[in-house]
């Protein structure tokens, strides 16, 4: 929260979680879903000095943690069937993100 990120997809969906009252995500999740596109944070370990101590220490290894993950999600070799996993996030966003968002 040390500074203004441009506005994307990232900070909307974080700011609609957020906001989202019934959300149980961690931290760690709303942080994950607020930079995980700020690859000079966690690639190259630029402005890592504008984090808090709590950020740096906790949330940052768990967004490279992720980021293992997400890189190779767009890959066309790894396509997965949607049909058969949309029961298991259902699931998921019933447990973690319950009711109806406010878009």
């Amino acid at each position: 929260d040390n500074v203004h990120m441009s506005w994307g997809h990232d900070e909307y969906i974080y700011r609609v979680l957020r906001a989202h009252a019934p959300c149980v995500l961690p931290p760690e999740a709303l942080f994950i879903c607020r930079y995980h596109s700020f690859y000079a944070l966690h690639q190259h370990g630029a402005y890592e000095w504008m984090l808090t101590a709590e950020e740096r220490h906790t949330m940052l290894p768990w967004l490279r943690t992720f980021q293992r993950f997400d890189l190779y999600s767009k890959d066309d070799d790894n396509r997965l069937d949607v049909r058969a996993l949309r029961p298991y996030y259902e699931s998921l966003i019933d447990t973690y993100v319950p009711g109806v968002l406010q878009w």
